[in-house]
């Protein structure tokens, strides 16, 4: 069980930050050993909790000890993790100004001892905690990686559209540029150019309007390959491997993002949308309900989600995707005042919705009703 969890952290840490290679370092240290201490703090806690006797001393409730004991422990947890990793890794887990919360940076300094409190660390998460960390760190998180384009390559291939990166290199008068775009497809006569744009998931209101305003910025920087490969669509033709005697009627762009977007639609001439909703269309998977039990009642009648994929298809999933549509209608924006500020709040209103009966049991009635639900 262990094991099998700590491969699903692997692979969420690898989307959250858009490489595959665990080998890269944040502060001299690699993003493995990074998570292998994150994992030594969650298993400490829960084996401290298990063994507790007495809740009336510090030492039975935390985990305390010097620094030396802490970095010697980590080392016997990975024995990849030199003396040196370990005193880095300790000494940016302990608890200080900067820090958001006793998950992102577990170890309290008191006097010369640093203590652990289990009963908040033993079920953390360590792929959320290490993002959550670096963001509030400063860490610089920049990895070039292509793991995010071979998902998404991959999935487009599962239906039969064959996509591909495309680099050109263009010569000016005074220099030479780089122009490339993550993955190309032609569909219908449709010309498709898509950025894959991997984003640390934000966690704050301060960490949302960074990442508003980083889209924004790689938009724009998208946005000058995506012109160039729709004014040169022969070297596109070329590149694909396709006849030059194709037409191409329509170019759309896109901009996927790793994380999960609350909106979606038209920026400045390019679709913007996540990579949840854009596997759910690829998929072929629209919204349904559920019962208790996981099954699965109605799905959301959508042209869009039906038959094979089009190119007019893809536009009409692109211009309102269902599953961002339903996250939007779950927000409820009030104003508040409070003295002579005024303050837009958007809350999340989620009505617990359970259907557990025979399907035959349901009547044309009822069955409207959950449809509706959808809608």
């Amino acid at each position: 069980m262990r094991k099998r969890a700590n491969y699903i952290s692997f692979v969420q840490i690898q989307r959250m930050l858009g490489t595959e290679n665990m080998d890269n370092k944040i502060w001299t240290v690699s993003l493995e050993k990074w998570m292998n201490a994150y994992f030594f703090i969650k298993e400490l806690s829960s084996k401290k909790l298990k063994k507790r006797r007495n809740i009336n001393k510090l030492s039975e409730l935390c985990v305390v000890h010097n620094k030396s004991w802490w970095v010697k422990e980590l080392m016997k947890y990975d024995s990849s993790i030199t003396e040196k990793e370990a005193m880095k890794i300790i000494n940016v887990f302990t608890f200080d100004g900067n820090s958001k919360d006793l998950i992102d940076n577990p170890l309290i300094a008191f006097k010369d001892q640093l203590v652990l409190v289990p009963s908040i660390t033993f079920q953390l998460l360590p792929e959320i905690a290490l993002v959550s960390m670096f963001t509030h760190k400063g860490a610089q998180v920049n990895f070039k990686g292509y793991e995010f384009e071979k998902r998404l390559k991959k999935k487009l291939q599962e239906v039969g559209i064959c996509a591909e990166q495309i680099a050109s290199h263009p010569k000016n008068k005074t220099n030479k540029s780089n122009r490339e775009s993550d993955l190309i497809f032609i569909l219908n006569r449709t010309l498709f150019i898509v950025e894959c744009k991997s984003i640390v998931p934000p966690y704050t209101i301060k960490d949302h309007a960074k990442t508003n305003s980083k889209i924004i910025n790689e938009i724009e920087k998208f946005k000058v390959n995506a012109d160039y490969f729709s004014e040169n669509k022969d070297l596109v033709l070329k590149k694909l491997n396709k006849k030059k005697d194709i037409e191409i009627k329509e170019v759309v762009k896109i901009f996927v993002t790793s994380s999960t977007l609350g909106v979606a639609g038209l920026f400045n001439d390019i679709y913007v949308i996540d990579e949840a909703a854009l596997n759910a269309f690829i998929s072929r998977n629209p919204p349904v309900v559920r019962d208790t039990d996981m099954n699965i009642y109605f799905r959301q009648e959508n042209w869009a989600f039906e038959g094979k994929i089009t190119a007019a298809k893809f536009k009409e999933f692109l211009r309102n995707p269902p599953s961002l549509k339903a996250m939007e209608d779950m927000l409820v924006r009030e104003w508040k005042t409070v003295g002579n500020l005024h303050i837009l709040r958007y809350s999340k209103n989620m009505p617990s919705k359970f259907l557990n009966v025979s399907v035959d049991d349901i009547d044309k009635d009822e069955q409207q009703y959950w449809q509706s639900i959808l809608e």
